[in-house]
């Protein structure tokens, strides 16, 4: 998460980096994003700390807990993670920088959301 936390401070203080996306919420664990022109947000927090945490588990207990489909691996950013679908179409992201597994999650109703949302999570993944 603090990988993560880092990009999102990043984006925050970049003028140019995804103009359309702005942090709506901040807390000590994660941030909401939101892209107004689509009608789109995405939550990005901290699930727990990465060491000796079993992201599979995590991941199978999350979407179990939230009524989802059952996860499926994955790499985002390089680094591992289990994506699954949640009731209403929201997307969600489990994935483990080596510091904090964090979960990512968004609704995307078009291909233009569901863009937006993927290039977000593209530049907040990026190894630091």
């Amino acid at each position: 998460m603090k990988k993560l936390m880092i990009a999102a401070a990043a984006f925050l203080m970049s003028a140019t980096a995804m103009a359309d996306w702005a942090v709506v919420e901040q807390t000590d664990d994660g941030y909401v994003f939101e892209e107004s022109n689509l009608g789109v947000r995405m939550a990005t927090f901290k699930v727990a700390p990465s060491d000796g945490t079993d992201i599979g588990q995590a991941a199978a207990g999350i979407a179990s807990e939230k009524g989802c489909q059952a996860p499926t691996q994955t790499t985002v950013g390089g680094y591992p993670g289990y994506h699954f679908v949640c009731p209403d179409n929201i997307q969600a992201i489990l994935i483990d920088d080596k510091e904090d597994i964090s979960l990512i999650m968004g609704k995307c109703d078009s291909e233009e959301q569901c863009a937006a949302i993927d290039s977000l999570i593209t530049m907040l993944t990026k190894k630091q």
